[in-house]
């Protein structure tokens, strides 16, 4: 095509060559008569060279934009082939999966003819396949009763193993044939040195924080040369004391025994028996705040020390405010009130500080043997003048309820401990005699209880 435009292009420009010298050769006939024509034509060749030049160019650029169209058609041609490489490659992938699908249902088939030879196999034997689900559901239902079965007798086992440690405790209690009441002039050392199975002693050596024995001192005390020793320490639960650390000498400024207007409402008047023993109304929540509840309270005090109980005194203020008693009161829920305190105490150490064997012996007030729950909670019992006051015999009738009391601790196994504050050798014979023929361990001292007192013929073992 571009060969053709130059041809027309060349043949066009010799016809114009042609015409201009034709004209030219009239010129020298009549230069006049066709200059005219001449510079018409002359015009229309110059028209023609024009438009000659621009189609060439046009030709040029429609060349190059041929070029370029056959340049991408390459391209595109290439990028087809590698497209069908690509697909080839795609088709052979495909094949192989196919052979991969091909391999699987051949196992597949392989399988379900391993199944159903087992199948026939199970059907030969007789039991089907829901015969043998039914059967391990059976026997799954029995493995599940059997590990109930194994921990129900496993909290059998620790419930045995909890009463056995129990009985093994109270037999260690009950097996104490001495014991030693001691709360005033404390010598640890001299205590040590006696073979007391039981003492019972002030928490501190002076009845002050300041001089409160150590774990450290009660742990020594426990394991001492003179014997091991179960170790209580008093607590007066139903009088305040004025020398111990809850009190404040502006409850009775002028030491009347009477509380002044300031004191608290709990507080009642003085025990004219021992001076500076003040009643309490031991019910009242601000009262029983200060025996336990929190770090700084009295039988907290006494748990962190190490003591393995506590020798609970004062139990008989019932009859103080109860009715018909001296306090004018007639509070018919006294009696109720001091178990209550008491099995509260006894909660409180075991469960809420988690010393599960922690001693709860209310010193007295053995008509509460009426409440099961109290004697079931209860470690024991100590009594004070059981058949004497001081050296004079109690009244037969007195030593008897007493005794009728006493029993129903001892035929529930708890131990039975008796002080009487006699001071005559037969006296304190007596006393040892009738304390042990009714299974009481019995300790004749003086009512002071400052005193180590070993009685001639009594000595503990």
């Amino acid at each position: 095509m571009a060969n053709q435009t130059t041809f027309n292009t060349t043949t066009i420009a010799f016809i114009i060559i042609g015409l201009l010298i034709g004209a030219g050769g009239g010129y020298f006939y009549s230069s006049s008569t066709f200059q005219p024509q001449i510079d018409e034509i002359e015009d229309q060749a110059t028209s023609l060279f024009s438009q000659i030049a621009s189609q060439t160019t046009t030709i040029a650029s429609l060349e190059r934009d041929i070029d370029d169209y056959e340049s991408q058609v390459d391209d595109l041609e290439s990028q087809v082939s590698s497209l069908d490489d690509q697909i080839t490659g795609l088709q052979s992938q495909i094949s192989d999966l196919n052979s991969q699908i091909s391999d699987l249902e051949s196992e597949l088939e392989d399988a379900q003819e391993t199944i159903s030879q087992r199948d026939e196999t199970i059907t030969a034997l007789g039991i089907s396949i829901s015969e043998m689900n039914a059967i391990i559901d059976e026997k799954d239902a029995n493995i599940s009763e059997l590990e109930s079965t194994i921990a129900d007798y496993e909290t059998q086992i620790e419930a045995l193993e909890a009463q056995i440690e129990t009985s093994v405790e109270m037999n260690t209690i009950l097996a104490t044939s001495s014991w030693l009441y001691l709360l005033q002039e404390i010598d640890l050392n001299a205590v040590g040195e006696t073979k007391f199975d039981l003492v019972v002693i002030d928490y501190s050596r002076d009845g002050d924080d300041e001089t409160r024995f150590t774990s450290d001192e009660i742990s020594d005390l426990k394991d001492s040369p003179g014997g091991s020793k179960i170790v209580l320490a008093y607590m007066s639960i139903g009088e305040a004391e004025d020398y111990r650390w809850y009190w404040q000498n502006s409850w009775d400024r002028n030491r009347d025994g009477n509380p002044d207007s300031g004191a608290p409402s709990w507080l009642g008047p003085s025990n004219p028996d021992w001076i500076g023993n003040y009643k309490v109304r031991y019910w009242d929540e601000a009262w029983q705040s200060l025996i336990y509840g929190s770090d700084e309270s009295y039988l907290d005090k006494i748990i962190s020390s190490g003591f393995d109980g506590v020798y609970l005194d004062i139990i008989d203020a019932y009859e103080y405010w109860g009715p018909e008693g001296e306090s004018g009161m007639e509070r018919t829920s006294a009696l109720e009130e001091m178990v209550d305190f008491v099995l509260t105490l006894a909660e409180y150490a075991r469960v809420v500080k988690g010393v599960d064997d922690f001693l709860i012996f209310p010193q007295n007030g053995e008509a509460l043997a009426n409440y099961s729950e109290y004697v079931q909670v209860v470690s024991g019992i100590g009594k004070e003048d059981t058949w004497y006051d001081d050296d004079a015999p109690q009244p037969d009738s007195y030593t008897a309820e007493v005794i009728d009391y006493l029993n129903i601790f001892s035929q529930a196994e708890k131990l039975v401990l008796v002080v009487d504050y006699v001071t005559e050798t037969d006296l304190i014979d007596n006393f040892y005699f009738l304390a042990e023929s009714n299974g009481y361990v019995p300790y004749s001292t003086i009512r002071e209880l400052d005193t180590i007192t070993i009685n001639a013929g009594h000595h503990p073992d």
